[in-house]
């Protein structure tokens, strides 16, 4: 990890990213907005037994229980927390199992196809 000197499992994509609005990418209930050393300020969105993590945001848009419709705005990339540089960090989990969001990403591209 570049700011901890040391190796550190990455569950997660990093997406470069500078100034942007971060759209949420399901529908669904905002179950957690916070902040930590590592993720920075974050955002938590849950559909059914997924949830969607939005990290090192620079502002975030909502409250826990609000309602995002997919595609809605939820706050805007930034570089906090455990973070060398402006970007978004994604973390999707399945019944609290990390899976690779890029196959999230796919599956939304290949709907809207």
């Amino acid at each position: 990890h570049p700011v901890y000197h040391k190796y550190m499992m990455h569950n997660g994509l990093d997406l470069h990213a500078r100034h942007e609005e971060v759209l949420s990418m399901l529908p669904g209930k905002v179950l957690r907005v916070g902040y930590d050393s590592r993720s920075g300020k974050y955002v938590t969105v849950q559909t059914a037994n997924y949830t969607v993590s939005y990290c090192h945001l620079s502002e975030q848009y909502v409250k826990p229980n609000d309602y995002l419709h997919a595609g809605e705005p939820l706050g805007l990339t930034g570089s906090t927390g455990a973070s060398t540089g402006e970007h978004l960090h994604l973390t999707t989990k399945k019944d609290g199992k990390a899976f690779d969001p890029t196959i999230l990403l796919n599956y939304i591209r290949s709907i809207r196809e």
